[in-house]
């Protein structure tokens, strides 16, 4: 790997130092990191999104360590499973928003990540990214279809199930038009 310029090395190590105050705030040691520092230095001089991003979590830049998500590309399938695991039965749609967010936030980094450093070709970076969006917008269809079905057996039922009750259908519609349940 290329030695970086003098401005952007202390620029790495400003980072650095941002990136270890939180880190050891979590409890976690920043010799974790000793093995690839050269290459997190590299990707946090040249990259605001990454270092800011692990710089908020960094439990983020541990965890895509300790897996070996840094390693390779997802075989075909991987973030549909991963968006559908996280999912799950989820239909309220400020939580799908939250979900979605937080993975994609995760998975930029990660792609960005081994775009910068060099551990993916540039075919391997538009593959993935057009994976990922592909996989978000089924999985937001997979969600909307699973709303769409709760319509469907309201309109039939004259009632919507919310928790573990059952309320009139004039309610949900309510709750549509307001943004807001209503829980009169």
């Amino acid at each position: 790997m290329n030695k970086l310029p003098k401005e952007l090395a202390e620029t790495a190590e400003q980072k650095w130092q941002a990136f270890c105050s939180p880190m050891e705030a979590a409890g976690m040691d920043p010799s974790s990191f000793d093995a690839i520092g050269p290459e997190l230095r590299r990707v946090f001089a040249l990259s605001d999104f990454v270092a800011s991003s692990c710089i908020r979590k960094p439990r983020l830049a541990f965890d895509l360590l300790k897996n070996g998500a840094l390693e390779q590309s997802y075989p075909p399938g991987a973030y549909l499973v991963k968006l559908r695991d996280r999912l799950g039965d989820i239909a309220d749609e400020d939580a799908v928003s939250r979900v979605l967010r937080i993975l994609r936030g995760e998975e930029m980094v990660r792609i960005a990540w081994r775009d910068i450093s060099g551990r993916a070709t540039l075919a391997e970076t538009t593959a993935e990214l057009s994976a990922f969006a592909d996989a978000c917008i089924q999985a937001a269809l997979g969600v909307a279809y699973r709303f769409f079905r709760l319509v469907c057996t309201c309109a039939t039922t004259g009632y919507f199930q919310t928790g573990s009750q059952s309320r009139p259908l004039h309610r949900f519609w309510s709750a549509l038009d307001t943004g807001r349940p209503d829980h009169r």
